[in-house]
């Protein structure tokens, strides 16, 4: 068989979409504590997380650099807003900031938040200022069976940051899960998501 080369850009896309299994099933403890705290730079706010995020720093100001050689900021955000954004999205190895957050907020130990509290004030102060998508249909999947861990009518939260397509032909090329084999596709009704790719490292 053919191997198939993903580029980073794809791989991230794959892991992304694809981490439904990290989500958990119980019910959480809603976030508080960071609702009070002042608006910070964005490498103010990345402070605290030097010692859990090797290269947060770099990383945090590469993304300051990028967005401040826009020739214009999208939606009327600050610097930092749209810079807080640019960092979610982008990779770098060992442990991105997407993934080491997404494990924090989808743990049952809510302590381990406090860390992210100055950076989650700038991420959801910026995702708030951007409009809703509106009622749409949006998609996640794995390479996996999961019915029996999400039966019809039973309602679930997803503690995370979750990432979906709206393409279903981009799901099913041999990029991602392809048309075969065991598989789960969840397709949410979604009406509330937020579209980031404009403050995002990846266009596309």
């Amino acid at each position: 068989m053919a191997s198939i080369y993903l580029s980073s850009s794809a791989q991230q896309q794959l892991a992304r979409i694809s981490d439904i299994q990290s989500e958990p099933r119980r019910t959480l403890t809603p976030i508080q504590g960071y609702q009070n705290l002042p608006l910070v730079t964005l490498e103010k706010s990345i402070e605290p997380l030097t010692d859990l995020i090797e290269d947060i720093e770099a990383m945090a100001y590469n993304a300051v650099q990028q967005t401040q050689e826009l020739s214009a900021i999208p939606d009327g955000f600050t610097v930092n807003e749209s810079a807080s954004l640019r960092l979610y999205s982008m990779e770098w190895k060992p442990g991105s900031l997407y993934t080491i957050l997404n494990r924090i907020l989808r743990s049952e130990d809510r302590e381990l938040q406090e860390s992210f509290f100055y950076y989650l004030k700038l991420f959801l102060t910026a995702l708030w200022k951007l409009p809703p998508t509106g009622r749409i249909h949006v998609q996640r999947g794995i390479k996996l069976d999961l019915s029996e861990e999400y039966p019809e009518g039973k309602t679930f939260t997803w503690w995370g940051c979750s990432s979906t397509t709206q393409s279903i032909k981009m799901l099913e090329s041999e990029k991602f899960l392809g048309k075969g084999g065991i598989r789960t596709l969840l397709n949410i009704d979604c009406s509330s998501g937020k579209i980031i790719k404009y403050h995002s490292a990846y266009t596309h």
